[in-house]
Formats: C-alpha cells, structure tokens, sequence
C-alpha cells in the first residue's frame, strides 16, 4: 500500500485488474502465448482508461 500511496502522491493513475496474474503480465525468459495474450490484454485496457480520461 505505501508504494501505492508514493504513486498517488506522484499523480499516477493505477489500473487494477480482479482478473489475470496477481502480478500482473510477467514472463521469464521469451514471453510464451499465454504471457503475450496478457500483455495484449492490459494494453488494451490502458488504452480503454486513457481513452476514457483524455479521449
């Protein structure tokens, strides 16, 4: 919580995600299909948040 608190203080905007990785996308090593698929997957919901706060 206090990272998320620097963040805030930095005015960040943090996305969560009830569904996916707990972590978040996250490979080691080349990215398998499923890591890319949840790449694909989050960048399209910053890019959904974006459009909806400056589109």
């Amino acid at each position: 919580m206090d990272i998320l608190k620097c963040l805030l203080i930095h005015g960040m905007i943090i996305k969560g995600d009830a569904e996916g990785d707990h972590y978040g996308p996250i490979a080691v090593g080349a990215p398998d299909e499923r890591s890319a698929n949840e790449c694909r997957k989050l960048g399209g919901r910053v890019a959904e948040l974006a459009n909806k706060l400056f589109g």
